[in-house]
């Protein structure tokens, strides 16, 4: 099962400002205020970076929610993360729909047309989408008594942990801890000093 991880660190630019002007501070509490603040943004973070992956995948908000998960920063290390995990995703997760002349699907939340592609009728790969492998003179191979279209191979989407690491995942993950990260940190200092 692949897997995808991103990381927030109370390291990271914007915040040695912030931490600075509160060195006075016990190294406990100052490392307690950082996580909070590592951890509240890394929340934010990760319901930007769950929104960016349905309209970048194709996805649900369930199944993408269901794939991504906090690793949240303590005290001893002032680092948060945001795992996925999955496999690439089978076509008849995305409205596969059975035309004559392919399947239409819409993985990447685009509708597309998979021509010469075909939705299996029935038993346990029922509603999986597959293409027919072609010789390379171009004709199909049929084996087996009845002559059957074989071989075939199944067509897949996206995998959510190689999308959340670029495009529009990637950018909101950016933006988003870019602007909470110090933000946050500055509430979380302000109210140890009791400013």
């Amino acid at each position: 099962m692949a897997r995808g991880t991103i990381r927030i660190a109370a390291s990271q630019p914007g915040t040695a400002t912030v931490i600075a002007t509160v060195a006075m501070l016990s190294e406990p509490k100052m490392r307690a205020a950082l996580a909070r603040a590592v951890n509240h943004s890394t929340g934010k973070t990760l319901t930007q970076v769950r929104r960016a992956l349905v309209k970048q995948t194709g996805h649900k908000y369930g199944v993408i929610k269901a794939a991504t998960a906090q690793w949240s920063a303590n005290e001893a290390t002032l680092q948060a993360r945001i795992d996925a995990r999955g496999k690439y995703a089978r076509l008849k997760e995305f409205g596969a729909k059975q035309t004559g002349a392919g399947v239409v699907a819409a993985p990447w939340a685009k509708s597309t047309l998979f021509k010469g592609t075909f939705i299996a009728p029935r038993g346990k790969f029922a509603g999986n989408v597959y293409k027919r492998i072609r010789r390379t003179d171009g004709s199909v191979i049929r084996v087996g008594k009845n002559r059957s279209w074989l071989p075939i191979r199944p067509l897949y989407g996206p995998a959510i942990p190689k999308e959340i690491v670029k495009d529009a995942s990637e950018a909101a993950f950016q933006r988003t801890v870019a602007a909470e990260l110090p933000k946050r940190t500055e509430h979380e200092l302000k109210r140890l000093l009791k400013l």
